[in-house]
Order: C-alpha cells, then structure tokens, then sequence
C-alpha cells in the first residue's frame, strides 16, 4: 500500500537566535537574510565576511573581536556547520573575518572545496546560484537592474536577489528569488522590511 506523502518538517528557528543575528550590526541586511535561508535549507551555503580598521573612532578590535565570537555563537545555536578565518591585509589597513556557512557538512564542504579551486562557477553553484543565472554571468548576458525594475512587476523582490539575472531566463529565476522573499518574510518580517524598502543604487 502506498504511503501517504508528507511535508518535510519546517526547522524552527528561535525568535531570540533571530533577534541576536539583527543585532549584529556589521553582518550586513542580505547576509543575515542569507543565513536565515541556509537555516532553512532554501539555500546551500553562504559567505559572509566582517570588516576592521584599526583607528575606526567609534569601532574598536574588541568590538570586532565580539562581533566574530557573536556570530559563530548565532551559527552554533542555528546548527549550521560553519568555519571562520581572520586575515590582517597589510595593504589595506583591513581585517577579514570571513565566514563559510553550510545547511550541512556535505554543503560546507563543497564550498570549501569550490573556494579552493577560484573558479567562479562552481563558487556559484556552491552558493546555490541557478545554473542558468551562473553561465549568464560568464557569458556575459546578464539583466540591468535597470531594465528588469521595468519588466518586473514587483520590483521590490529585486531587493532580495543574490545574483545576477540572466537575459533568457530571468522569469524562472525571480521565482527562486521570491522564494527567498518570502521565507525571510515568514522568519523575520522586519528584515524583509528593511531589504525590501532599501533603495538600490
């Protein structure tokens, strides 16, 4: 007899891990929304990066050294599979906290191992860019922002892509993008506001 179909179990996350993540000022409005969409598993991995100069006034290395240590503890209550590396740029003046987040080991690992390689489309791939979207990019046949805000009727859902849209197949992938829209809505209705009314360059 034929099993009746379920839908898979929809992981909670616990408001006061999501209000922590907010809190986080340096980890920009899109990264946060994009480990919330790992968390979640609409996504396989991430990439978020914290930035430091020393002399910053108001923004000391102790500052930055509880900002790191606030975020790997946000990853570790969401259960999401994570390495972080700091680097000093002695050129730049900057300090790099740089991030590799995974719904799981398998993801995680996979973009390690894209990272390793410097090869863009397997980078995409690891974050979980469409296919089609990730050979635009190397082709070169990608959407003006411009010209998609036309095109599109809520174009407030712009706000919330994480690549680039291809020319032949930007319908297809705007639903990817308004998947993401409306988890980050579902998980943190006051992110999606901030991304969605945030104006774009």
């Amino acid at each position: 007899m034929e099993q009746p179909k379920t839908n898979p179990v929809e992981k909670i996350i616990p408001e006061a891990v999501i209000e922590e993540l907010l809190n986080l000022e340096p980890v920009t409005d899109q990264d946060k929304a994009d480990i919330l969409v790992v968390a979640r598993g609409l996504k396989p991995a991430a990439r978020v990066e914290l930035l430091f100069k020393e002399g910053a006034k108001d923004y000391t290395n102790i500052n930055f050294a509880n900002d790191v240590l606030s975020l790997d503890q946000v990853l570790t209550a969401l259960n999401l599979p994570h390495n972080n590396t700091v680097t000093e740029d002695e050129k730049s003046g900057f300090t790099h906290a740089v991030f590799v987040i995974g719904k799981d080991g398998h993801a995680l690992n996979d973009l390690k191992q894209a990272n390793a390689t410097h090869d863009d489309e397997k980078i995409g791939a690891a974050l979980g860019i469409p296919e089609s979207a990730r050979d635009a990019k190397i082709k070169k046949q990608t959407m003006k922002e411009s010209v998609l805000r036309l095109l599109v009727h809520n174009d407030t859902l712009l706000n919330f892509a994480w690549f680039d849209l291809s020319t032949d197949h930007w319908e297809e992938e705007l639903i990817e993008i308004e998947k993401r829209a409306n988890t980050i809505k579902g998980i943190s209705p006051a992110l999606y506001i901030k991304i969605a009314n945030k104006k774009r360059k």
